[in-house]
């Protein structure tokens, strides 16, 4: 890339602050005043009317009865779900794409926060199905500006959680930053209520394997980008070569080429210098339908706008917030806040490098859950026979880098929950299997072909 171009790519960097402020419809990120490296993001997609009306504010007689105790619990139990489901991180060089937040202007200030898959109406949209049904929607965010001018403007966002009746009115609640976690509050004049939104105009990649001169990470989003700075090529899995071990990677996409929303894929990168490397968020992002009549918070969309094969599968989601205890009329209620995709050893393999060598490999079984925003190689549909093999070499521009030696696993961390500590191996030298993929004993083969040590063999 040339130095020039290079210059101009910087300029454009992940917030840029000579128009640090909301204009309509866009992505941005949301900083805090107060403490200026927490942006939010979502973590989590569970929101349950029944457990806030019923379990924890009573149910309608509390309400008609007992209205302002009622509320409180109610709106203890709604703050609780709004914390799992929004977090705050740390993310100063704009290296998590889960804090690229969708601004999507409904009318006036209200406005719908959408990422990973959901948004904030499809998370509050529901009903209580009690005695007298209360329904619950078009809860968008009220955004209005609160101070300053141009890169310094601050912001403050509320919701209005009230049903249709206004039966079960819960108040006006501001969007605060509790000392790093997300709260809602009924006052705003702390600076821990006021936020800065900034326009995104490219996310920042942080490749963690090297291999070839080249850095090499995954990476699984809502929403379409384009290949900027140093990213070169991004690739999907189209083949997987069970007797020889390998699968073949195919770009979808180089530098200045889009990848369609939903798509896991292999970013190629030139730098593991995350400023260097570009994505530019475009078009509106996948969010999951949603209706009244749940009482919960549906599923996040993980379809995909591509339309090739590509046996790569990915999450949004690593959220280990545990069990969660609210207050009841009588004693607490709880519940699991936790929203992970386990690491199953016989269906996933990651990407990494063994000794030199870059493939998909098998995770430690130490390592309980998969990273938020990444991707990985996913064998579930595959012949039992795959799911024998703990690595599979990667062929790249019709090369295959042959991977034949065993050794530690330096993978993306990419938010692995726990440390990397190896890969599991089918083996020590001479683990053969036949074509079929069953475990063949060395002793007395016959002849033909077979997989020793992950390579073909003849054995004449």
């Amino acid at each position: 890339m040339k130095k020039t171009t290079l210059i101009i790519a910087l300029a454009f960097c992940c917030a840029t602050q000579m128009m640090a402020q909301l204009n309509g419809t866009g992505y941005y990120r949301l900083r805090n005043a107060a403490n200026d490296t927490h942006y939010v993001n979502f973590a989590n997609h569970i929101f349950n009317y029944t457990t806030i009306i019923s379990t924890a504010g009573g149910g309608l007689s509390q309400f008609l009865w007992s209205y302002n105790a009622a509320v409180a619990r109610a709106l203890e139990c709604a703050g609780l779900y709004l914390q799992t489901d929004i977090h705050l991180v740390e993310d100063e060089n704009c290296t998590n794409p889960s804090t690229a937040i969708y601004l999507y202007k409904s009318s006036g200030s209200k406005y719908d926060l959408q990422g990973e898959g959901t948004s904030l109406i499809a998370l509050t949209t529901g009903q209580y199905p009690g005695t007298t049904r209360f329904d619950f929607q078009n809860v968008y965010a009220t955004i209005s500006r609160a101070s300053g001018s141009g890169a310094n403007t601050l912001y403050v966002a509320s919701i209005q959680l009230k049903d249709d009746s206004g039966t079960a009115d819960l108040g006006t609640r501001y969007f605060v930053d509790n000392n790093g976690t997300f709260a809602i509050s009924d006052g705003y004049s702390a600076n821990n209520a006021k936020w800065y939104i900034e326009p995104i105009t490219s996310l920042h990649v942080d490749p963690k394997v090297a291999h070839g001169g080249k850095y090499y990470t995954t990476m699984y989003v809502p929403f379409a980008y384009k290949l900027g700075g140093t990213v070169e090529n991004a690739y999907v899995v189209s083949n997987v070569d069970i007797p020889n071990a390998q699968v073949t990677i195919t770009p979808i996409a180089s530098t200045g080429g889009t990848v369609p929303a939903g798509t896991p894929v292999v970013l190629e990168c030139s730098s593991n210098t995350p400023s260097d490397n570009q994505l530019i968020p475009s078009g509106d992002p996948l969010v999951c339908a949603y209706s009244v009549d749940n009482t919960a918070a549906p599923a996040p969309t993980y379809q995909t706008n591509y339309e090739g094969t590509n046996l790569l599968a990915g999450t949004y989601y690593c959220n280990t917030d545990g069990k969660l205890t609210f207050t009841k009329k009588s004693g607490t209620g709880s519940f699991n806040a936790n929203d992970v995709t386990n690491n199953t050893n016989s269906t996933m393999r990651v990407l990494g490098v063994v000794n030199g060598k870059i493939g998909f490999f098998k995770l430690a079984s130490s390592v309980k859950y998969m990273a938020a925003n990444k991707a990985w190689l996913d064998i579930s549909d595959l012949p039992a026979s795959a799911k024998n093999m703990s690595r599979f070499s990667i062929v790249i521009n019709g090369i295959e880098d042959n991977n034949d030696s065993e050794g530690q696993l330096v993978s993306e961390d990419g938010g692995f929950p726990d440390s990397i500590e190896g890969v599991e191996m089918n083996g020590r030298k001479n683990v053969v299997y036949d074509l079929q993929g069953r475990r063949v004993s060395m002793e007395n083969l016959t002849k033909g072909i077979y997989i020793v040590n992950g390579k073909k063999v003849f054995i004449q």
